[in-house]
This record gives structure tokens, C-alpha cells and sequence, in this order.
């Protein structure tokens, strides 16, 4: 692949940064990279230090263990041996994977490859209005793939609904981007992106299910800050929703707004606390909320169609806000079908392993119910208990929709090809 026309970018351009200074280089400490025999071979020393830690082979890439010691070419200030020893080629001497990331999470759709940043493992920040030149741009991500002959390594691959070809939703998607760029641009309000229209059945969904003070704590959130004139939620959510949709992609493009709906509903309530180390969508601190008010009163006050160019400003957030929402993203993807039958059900989807008997007497009966044809939030509201508690819900929601395949399933790469595991 030494091309751009079959990728597809899933994040706004020109307004994500990140700054490996400021960073632990969790990238460089993670569980394993994955490299091509060429790149290998051109390391400084032809990849001996590399050479008891290759593990799978997959395509033209070889999987490194870097579990328990990161990578031996990281010196003692965290910086890049392979890049600082360079010389004049600098980062250009670097593997693709490490020129691209985190760009680089790579999903397949179809005969497409979509990436979004790997904001789980890079802290990423929004930034406003948007400018030329971020290392987070759609021009730093092509630039680092070049004309090289890249195989994507894609771990996960999209589900698309019955009667939709890969290239329209490529399409769809592509313009979804490219309005959520515009608003960030702005500094508008969500309401521009057209999902709106959404808002109400999505609320009433969650009302159905007992969980009606998520919905009422985002309207009350989106108020509050649009009248402060911040719109701080909005920037955010505009940030990662190109890259969330991923996830939804089994979903035809109207419950697609749905399941956005539910995700900033469910967002903003009490509900989020059942992910460990985040809670819902925080109000920035004093000195952020100055920062995004210089910004808008920049776009309010200042040129027309854009931010002052003296106003540009940084929220940080962005890849907490996303984490949050991905975890989210199995249960909106299975709610997001409202009355509708849950098509594609599989006979051999089974029961999560719930710690709560309770729960699994309620995902049996669900999927008993969703077997025999019954409408996905019908059949919920007759499997979950009164006495479940608005993150029971949740959290037996999130697991179900796992369960169910939901979101974009993994395709064992690496087990695959572990009969060809060289030494």
C-alpha cells in the first residue's frame, strides 16, 4: 500500500497535538511492537539487541516482546536511539509504526484501513483554532507513510450493516470528519453536526431503561456550558466522535446518531464511575475554562469565519474523554437499535462471565428474547431488574454488547500465523 487513496483518516485535521516531552513514552513501554524484517535489519546494529524477543510472524512484520523492558533502543532520557544516532535522516530513519504513531491504530474496513490515534497510549491535546503544522495532522500521518510499502497490521475489523459497500460508509464517514473540522473551527455547537435530531429518541431510550438522570445531567451540562459560552463538551466530543464512529459501524447511519446521542448522554452521568480511573466528562479546571473563553471570544469577537489568531489555545482531555466513550461504545452500539431487532445475532453468542447471578439470569432471558425476534431495548427493559442500579446497567449493557459483537472484533493475527513463528 503506497498510497493514501485507500485510507481512510478518522479524526479532524490540524487540531490534535501531543508533545513526547511531556510524556512517559508509554508507547516505547508497551507490551509489544511489531517491525518488518527490512527495518529490522537496518537497525544500527542489524537488530541483535531485538533478536530474543521476536515472538510471531504476521505478513512481512515480526511481533517484539517488549513486556517488562520497552524497547532497547530507548536511552536513559527517553528519547530514540535509532533517531538521535541518525544523524541528518533523523526521525526518517525510524520503523513506519514508530514514524506513524499514534496515528496508527489501524481498523479494517472492508477493502478500506481507517486509523485513529492511540489515545489510550498517547495524551493528546485539542487544539484551537486549528493550525498548520501539528504533528497530529492528516499531512503528518501521510508524510510519515510516504511511498513506503506498507502492509497495515489491522488487529480489528469493522462489521458493516446488509446493503452498504465499504466505500460508502468511507464516504459518509469522510464527511462526518470533515463537518466536525469545521465546528472545531468555528467554535460552534453540536447541534451543526446534524445529529440532533437524535437527541429525543436517545433520551427516551434511556428513560425506558431507568437510567433518566444521564439524560437529564447532559442536557443540564450542555446548557450550563454553552451559556458560559465555552462549549468546552462540544470541542471535545467534535475531537474524538470521527474516531468513536469506528466503533459503530455495524450500525446503519441513522442509529449511528443514536448511538452518539446515548454516548454523550451516558457521557455526562453518574453511570461513567464504573470505569476505573475516569468518571464522567470533567468540567475543565479555571485556568482551561479561560483558556477555551479567550478562544471563542476570539471567534466571536474577532475575524469573521474564524478564531483570533492571538487566541489559540490547548484543552487537555481529549484521550480521557475518548476512553471513556470507547468503553461506552458496546452498549450504545447494541441500545442504539431502540425497538428494532438486533440483526445478525449469533447462535453462538454466550453469556459474559457476570460475577452476579442475578446478571446472569438477565443476559440469558436477553438473549432468549433477542433470539426470538423481540426489539433490542423491549427486551431489556424485560431482562434487567428494577434493582439494578443506573452503573448495573451500564456495565451489564457494556458486557452484553460485547458479547454480542457489537463493536469491531479482533482477527487473531498473531495466533494465526503462529506456525510461522521464526527464531
Amino acid at each position: 500500500m503506497s498510497t493514501d487513496s485507500n485510507i481512510y483518516l478518522a479524526y479532524p485535521d490540524r487540531v490534535l497535538t501531543y508533545d513526547c516531552r511531556r510524556c512517559p513514552v508509554l508507547c516505547c513501554k508497551g507490551a509489544g511492537v511489531a517491525f518488518s524484517v527490512d527495518e529490522v535489519e537496518a537497525f544500527p546494529d542489524g537488530g541483535e539487541t531485538l533478536a530474543d524477543r521476536a515472538r510471531t510472524l504476521a505478513g512481512p512484520y515480526v511481533f517484539f516482546d517488549m513486556s517488562g523492558c520497552g524497547c532497547p533502543w530507548l536511552d536513559g532520557r527517553n528519547r530514540c536511539r535509532i533517531e538521535s544516532e541518525a544523524g541528518t535522516r533523523g526521525k526518517a530513519a525510524k520503523p513506519l509504526l514508530c514514524r506513524l504513531f499514534p496515528l496508527s491504530l489501524s481498523v479494517r474496513v472492508g477493502r478500506w484501513v481507517a486509523l485513529r490515534p492511540h489515545f489510550s497510549s498517547c495524551p493528546m491535546r485539542l487544539v484551537l483554532p486549528p493550525r498548520r503544522g501539528l504533528n497530529g495532522s492528516h499531512k503528518a500521518a501521510l508524510d510519515a507513510l510516504g511511498t513506503a510499502d506498507w502492509t497495515p497490521i489491522c488487529r480489528l475489523e469493522a462489521a458493516l450493516p446488509d446493503g452498504v459497500t465499504d466505500s460508502e460508509v468511507v464516504a459518509r464517514e469522510s464527511t462526518f470528519r470533515d463537518r466536525c473540522a469545521s465546528l472545531l473551527s468555528s467554535g460552534g455547537a453540536w447541534n451543526e453536526l446534524g445529529t440532533s435530531g437524535s437527541r429525543g429518541e436517545a433520551a427516551g431510550i434511556l428513560s425506558l431503561l431507568g437510567i433518566p438522570a444521564a439524560a437529564e445531567g447532559r442536557l443540564r451540562a450542555c446548557e450550563s456550558a454553552a451559556a458560559e459560552g465555552g462549549l468546552w463538551s462540544d470541542l471535545l466530543l467534535a475531537a474524538v466522535a470521527p474516531s468513536l464512529r469506528l466503533d459503530l459501524l455495524s450500525l446503519p447511519g441513522e442509529r449511528i446518531d443514536v448511538a452518539l446521542e446515548l454516548a454523550r448522554f451516558l457521557g455526562h452521568g453518574p453511570q461513567a464511575s464504573i470505569f476505573p480511573g475516569v468518571g464522567p466528562v470533567r468540567r475543565p479546571a479555571k485556568r482551561e475554562r479561560c483558556r477555551m473563553d479567550e478562544s471563542v471570544a476570539g471567534r466571536r469577537g474577532g475575524r469573521a469565519g474564524g478564531h483570533s489568531r492571538r487566541s489559540g489555545r490547548e484543552l487537555s482531555g481529549v484521550s480521557d474523554l475518548f476512553g471513556m466513550l470507547h468503553g461506552l461504545s458496546p452498549a450504545v452500539a447494541l441500545v442504539a437499535w431502540g425497538s428494532l431487532p438486533c440483526p445478525g445475532l449469533s447462535e453462538g453468542a454466550a453469556l459474559p462471565a457476570f460475577g452476579q447471578l442475578r446478571m446472569k439470569l438477565a443476559g440469558a432471558v436477553l438473549l432468549r428474547d433477542l433470539r426470538a425476534g423481540m426489539g433490542v431495548v423491549p427486551a431489556l427493559r424485560r431482562a434487567m431488574e428494577d434493582s439494578f442500579s443506573a452503573p448495573e446497567k451500564v456495565a451489564f449493557l457494556v458486557q452484553m454488547g460485547l458479547a454480542l459483537g457489537t463493536t469491531p472484533h479482533g482477527q487473531g493475527t498473531a495466533r494465526s500465523n503462529a506456525s510461522r513463528l521464526q527464531a
